[in-house]
C-alpha cells in the first residue's frame, strides 16, 4: 500500500504530495497558491477517503481542490480547483473549514 503525505511550504504558499518509498520520501506533485504575498494558508483538511483537500486561506477564500493521485511512479498527482468560496456580503474572514459525512 502507498503511503502519501501532504507537505506544506507555507513560506512559498505551495503544498507537495510525497510517497513514502522505502526509508526515502518522493514528491509526486505539487500545488501552488494563488495568493497574495500578505496572504498564508490559516487551515488545511482533507476528506475522509483523501481525495478533496480544503484550503482556508487569510485572503478571505477557502478553496476546494480535488487530488488526483498518480497511477504510476512515473506519473505527478494533480491537484483540480473544483470551487473558490468567499463571503459576498461582508467579506468576512472564515474561521473554521471542515468536511462532515451525513450518513442516515
Amino acid at each position: 500500500m502507498k503511503r502519501y503525505f501532504l507537505v506544506v511550504a507555507n513560506t512559498q504558499k505551495v503544498f507537495y504530495l510525497m510517497e513514502q518509498v522505502g526509508e526515502e520520501f518522493v514528491a509526486r506533485g505539487e500545488l501552488a497558491l494563488p495568493l497574495q504575498p500578505n496572504s498564508n494558508v490559516t487551515q488545511v483538511t482533507v476528506n475522509d477517503k483523501y481525495t478533496k483537500l480544503l484550503i482556508n486561506c487569510s485572503d478571505r477564500f477557502l478553496r476546494l481542490y480535488q487530488i488526483h493521485y498518480p497511477s504510476s511512479s512515473q506519473d505527478k498527482a494533480r491537484f483540480e480547483l473544483l470551487d473558490a468560496f468567499q463571503d459576498v456580503i461582508n467579506h468576512n474572514r472564515w474561521l473554521h473549514c471542515q468536511f462532515l459525512r451525513l450518513t442516515d
